[in-house]
C-alpha cells in the first residue's frame, strides 16, 4: 500500500458518513446520473464538453470514508470495469484551482488536485489558505461536484488525458 505524505485522519463513523450522505446526495447530485452503493461510495457519470461542442463521458468514484469532516476521495475510473487503472482521465489547462493527475507520486488512484478532494490534503504537500480549505461547517460534497463540472467545460477542458 502506498502511503500519503502525512498520516490520513481517522475514518469517520460509518453511521455519520451515511447520515450526511443521505442529507447531501439529493441536492448535490440532482440532475446527475449516479449510483450510491449505500455504504459511502458514489459512482458519478459526468459529461465533459470541448469548445467545439464535442463531448466525452467520464466515470468518477467519490468515496466518503472521512466525510463530512473531510471532502470525498475522488478518482476517475475505467467505465467498463469501474476500477482505477490510470486511464480515462480528462485533461485541463488554464486553471489556478484544479489539475487532474492520472498518476501522482504515491497517491494510490491518481489525484484531483483541488481543495475539495481528500487527496489534496495528504499527497503533494498542499497547505491551502483558510479561504479555500475544506470546512464541514460550510462545505458539502456539492462543492466537489461543482469544481469537477466547472473544469469539465470550456475554457478548461482540453479532451482526454489518457
Amino acid at each position: 500500500m502506498q502511503l500519503p505524505d502525512r498520516a490520513l485522519p481517522e475514518a469517520a463513523s460509518p453511521f455519520a458518513s451515511r447520515e450526511a450522505l443521505q442529507i447531501h446526495i439529493p441536492k448535490a447530485l440532482n440532475g446527475f446520473r449516479y449510483e450510491y452503493d449505500g455504504d459511502r461510495t458514489v459512482y458519478l457519470w459526468l459529461t465533459a464538453r470541448k469548445t467545439t461542442g464535442e463531448t466525452d463521458e467520464y466515470l468518477v468514484r467519490l468515496m466518503f470514508l472521512h466525510y463530512p469532516d473531510w471532502p470525498p476521495s475522488v478518482t476517475f475510473l475505467n467505465p467498463d470495469t469501474k476500477q482505477y487503472d490510470g486511464t480515462h482521465w480528462p485533461g485541463v489547462s488554464g486553471s489556478q484551482r484544479l489539475a487532474f493527475h492520472a498518476r501522482y507520486g504515491d497517491a494510490p488512484a491518481g489525484m484531483v488536485c483541488n481543495s475539495m478532494t481528500l487527496e489534496y490534503y495528504f499527497w503533494g504537500g498542499h497547505n491551502p489558505p483558510e479561504d479555500i480549505r475544506w470546512s464541514k461547517v460550510k462545505h458539502t460534497f456539492a462543492a466537489t461536484v461543482a469544481e469537477l463540472v466547472d473544469h469539465l467545460n470550456p475554457p478548461f477542458y482540453q479532451g482526454r488525458q489518457t
